[in-house]
């Protein structure tokens, strides 16, 4: 069992998951955002609304006056918050991505962790993906889902990460929004339950090398400062 990321690259994710594969063992990672129910529901409802292409946005500011291991990382909006996002969107978008368009520039806060990153990725059936986020001050602090903002062809849908979605179609002149409930989040057990229902006979657990293969591709651009090839799984 282990933490999200895998890995900080997708080279060394599929070595992992080999090794565990040659060893007859499960490989668990905990996708705590991208399997929970809420963010499900939320997902279906923006399937619900009519086929791509999809231009779906979110940011996701958190606050966390003690910066922890994330002082070591060079990227650590990207490196522990935006592979959340990288989960999420698979879940979202079904066609294959493959670019990244990636920065992350530090933020004059204090903790040696705070900075914001922005990430945009491009899909094959033309859908558009724009993450930004980062670890920064009250103004910019959102829920810990995140606040999304979807459009398809004919309608679109925003959600803050709370209990409720609007939902908003342009095709119909002078129609209201409306609302739609969301479940409640379910946390982390749910998670860890799967995790050892695998090792003992469960079902299968979600493949996750398609999120780390955007975090490798974000994290390339990132570095280089250019458009970044997403890698296929």
């Amino acid at each position: 069992f282990t933490e999200k990321p895998l890995a900080l690259d997708l080279d060394q994710a599929q070595a992992l998951t080999r090794l565990a594969r040659s060893r007859g063992l499960t490989l668990a990672v905990m996708s705590n955002r991208g399997q929970d129910a809420r963010f499900l529901a939320f997902a279906d409802l923006v399937r619900s609304l009519g086929p791509g292409p999809c231009t779906v946005s979110e940011d996701m500011f958190v606050r966390l006056p003690s910066a922890g291991f994330r002082s070591q990382l060079p990227f650590p909006a990207l490196q522990d918050l935006a592979v959340h996002a990288f989960d999420q969107i698979r879940q979202i978008i079904p066609a294959a991505p493959t670019q990244v368009t990636c920065a992350e520039t530090p933020l004059p806060l204090p903790g040696g962790h705070c900075s914001i990153a922005s990430a945009t990725v491009h899909f094959t059936d033309g859908s558009v993906f724009t993450f930004r986020g980062g670890f920064s001050g009250p103004g910019h602090q959102t829920s810990a889902d995140g606040h999304w903002r979807v459009d398809v062809p004919g309608a679109g849908c925003r959600w803050d990460g709370q209990h409720t979605v609007t939902v908003l179609h342009g095709t119909i002149p002078g129609q209201p929004p409306a609302t739609r409930s969301l479940p409640p989040p379910d946390g982390h057990a749910p998670r860890i339950t799967a995790m050892i229902d695998a090792v003992h006979g469960g079902p299968p657990l979600p493949g996750g090398l398609g999120s780390i293969a955007l975090l490798d591709a974000a994290l390339i651009s990132a570095r280089t400062g250019k458009p970044a090839t997403v890698q296929e799984t």
